[in-house]
């Protein structure tokens, strides 16, 4: 309590109270107030009840314990994939090869037959093409009709050829990404 005339004790004026270095201006205060006196008695009884509780101690070696538990404490580690095998990444890029090497292979020896269906899928595109522009309107001796015919002759072979060389790719990027061994993670 700062001065006599202050409203309330602080817990400072309290705490000193318990400890009997209080100073004369806390007793007249409380003398002039029922409000103080009664929390000074609840501090007081609180104090008491804490005093009677039965003291309790930890079982022995117990700090013994708790340091033994903090100093053997390791960082988590994370688990280590073990690397991949160096002959497992070379039977993959035989694998790789080899199926690449087939293909080619067999393309090379069988062109005969390569030639004769890309011959029977230009002509059954030419019929397909032909059948169709009939259909759309019987138009089949029109310079314009002639004109689509023959488009439709060259780039269809070659929209074929481009789609097949595009799966072709695809299909050898697939797998490539299915046989590729994941590496570490940095």
């Amino acid at each position: 309590m700062t001065s006599p005339h202050a409203q309330h004790l602080t817990w400072d004026d309290l705490d000193d109270l318990l400890m009997g270095t209080e100073r004369s201006s806390v007793h007249v205060h409380l003398e002039t107030c029922a409000e103080c006196r009664k929390l000074a008695a609840a501090d007081l009884d609180l104090v008491v009840q804490i005093q009677r509780l039965p003291q309790l101690s930890p079982r022995p070696g117990f700090a013994d314990r708790v340091m033994a538990g903090v100093v053997a404490v390791e960082p988590a580690r994370l688990p280590v994939r073990p690397s991949a095998r160096p002959w497992l990444k070379a039977a993959a890029a035989v694998l790789t090869l080899g199926s690449l090497g087939t293909s080619l292979g067999w393309s090379l020896a069988n062109q005969s037959l390569l030639i004769a269906l890309r011959s029977d899928a230009i002509a059954a595109m030419k019929g397909t093409a032909a059948q169709l522009l009939q259909a759309i309107g019987g138009l089949s001796q029109s310079a314009v009709v002639a004109a689509l015919r023959d488009t439709v002759g060259g780039v269809g072979v070659g929209l074929l050829v481009t789609a097949i060389a595009a799966a072709y790719l695809a299909g050898l990027l697939s797998l490539q990404r299915l046989v590729t061994v994941p590496g570490r993670a940095p």
